[in-house]
């Protein structure tokens, strides 16, 4: 008598289980602690000063911010409770994308993505280090969820849970927020009928969430600015500069800033097939007084624009970014860098070959008919693609990537199971 296979989905079960607990312990071995410099350190200190804005706790998205301090508070001394705290949104990330998966493919195909998104190390390297995109990833993960199912139980109040999800992850980082709203505009067109309601519904959810980060914003730049101050980087964007620097010239004293894209600094990301590099340059510097509000950060923007960047340029550049470059700080191109970071800097080469399989796979994927749901997965993906492709509002990294990568990874599964079930059928 043969042996029984094991059943596929047991199987599939077993192996998500080891990789959520093994993602647990990532920020114990490799502690975000052990790394606090630029961006890691910046956040660090936001969550210590969080009720006494510095002016980049005042820059920076809110809810991280929150989000660490509690931590940090919590924690006390005690730096593997820190650690602990880490390691439980490293686990739970995969896990908050799960009932997203269940409903837009069958049950084992959701799985066999939970168990990628769960093993990929671009979705969890980077909890080694105190980055916003941590928690975005959770929130993007929940946000899709909570709209899902909300999208099934039809009602106003699921609706309102679905909004201030959104709401909520734009606090994280902004690139949350047009993915929001396109997702958002598709549950209002499912209940068309009810669209003012829930317009107004969105409009006040959004508007409870933004009250206390407009407060930590204007403390700091005396501008209400939810979602953190973009200014700098659309600054940055248009100017054409390799590297911003700012001095703050404020009634607590003068401070002095440097923003720089890693991506710039970290040649590579074409080698060895081509030595390719942005070629942005120079240096912009400009000057802040605070009490000003808007004032400085208009001026410092005309100026930009008076010698812009070539669009073409930044297209350009975003589109090799975003396909080829590494993230920053969990990847490296360098064979005597840690091994973990080697191998996702390796991985970055993935991205490309997905989303060209993401547009061969298109037109068959309208062939097999998909479910409506599963049609807005692939459209919104697609837009969020070429928003990032065409935007000229920060100067674009391998790490801005990052939030688009589980869905990317479920797209491109939304639509090879859609056109195997439609050859299997016919």
């Amino acid at each position: 008598m043969r042996p029984r296979l094991p059943d596929m989905e047991m199987v599939l079960n077993m192996l998500v289980i080891f990789a959520v607990v093994g993602r647990f312990f990532w920020p114990l071995v490799h502690s975000p602690l052990d790394y606090l410099w630029s961006d890691p350190a910046r956040h660090y200190e936001n969550a210590q000063h969080f009720l006494e804005p510095t002016f980049m706790g005042s820059h920076d998205p809110f809810l991280y911010q929150l989000y660490l301090y509690l931590a940090v508070t919590i924690s006390g001394d005690n730096i593997t409770m820190l650690n602990a705290f880490c390691g439980v949104l490293c686990a739970f990330m995969p896990l908050a994308w799960f009932p997203f998966l269940r409903r837009v493919l069958p049950t084992v195909w959701a799985k066999a993505v939970l168990l990628v998104l769960a093993v990929h190390p671009s979705l969890w390297a980077l909890y080694g280090f105190f980055m916003n995109e941590t928690l975005l990833l959770v929130m993007i993960g929940i946000a899709l969820s909570v709209s899902f199912w909300s999208a099934e139980k039809g009602t106003k109040t699921a609706f309102a849970l679905a909004a201030t999800c959104w709401a909520l992850a734009s606090i994280t980082r902004l690139i949350a927020l047009p993915l929001g709203l396109m997702v958002l505009g598709y549950l209002i067109w499912r209940r068309r009928a009810q669209y003012p309601s829930r317009l107004v519904i969105v409009l006040l959810c959004f508007a409870l969430v933004l009250v206390w980060p407009s407060i930590h914003s204007y403390r700091g730049w005396h501008m209400l600015k939810p979602f953190g101050l973009n200014e700098v980087n659309t600054i940055y964007a248009i100017s054409g500069a390799k590297t911003v620097e700012f001095h703050v010239n404020s009634p607590q004293g003068v401070f002095y800033y440097i923003f720089s894209s890693a991506a710039l600094y970290t040649p590579g990301h074409l080698q060895p097939l081509s030595d390719w590099q942005s070629p942005r340059s120079r240096m912009f510097h400009f000057i802040i007084n605070p009490e000003e509000g808007r004032r400085d950060w208009d001026r410092a923007l005309n100026i930009a624009h008076e010698n812009p960047y070539p669009y073409i340029q930044q297209v350009t550049d975003n589109m090799l970014t975003f396909l080829f470059a590494g993230p920053w700080p969990d990847s490296s191109y360098d064979k005597k860098a840690d091994k973990v970071l080697y191998i996702n800097g390796l991985l970055r080469w993935g991205w490309a070959p997905l989303i060209l399989g993401m547009a061969l796979l298109f037109v068959p994927f309208l062939l097999a008919r998909p479910r409506q749901e599963q049609l807005v997965v692939v459209l919104v993906t697609g837009a969020m693609i070429g928003a990032m492709f065409l935007q000229f509002t920060g100067v674009m990294e391998g790490r801005f990537r990052k939030p688009l990568e589980p869905l990317m990874i479920t797209a491109f599964a939304v639509m090879l199971q859609m056109i195997l079930a439609r050859r299997r059928k016919y």
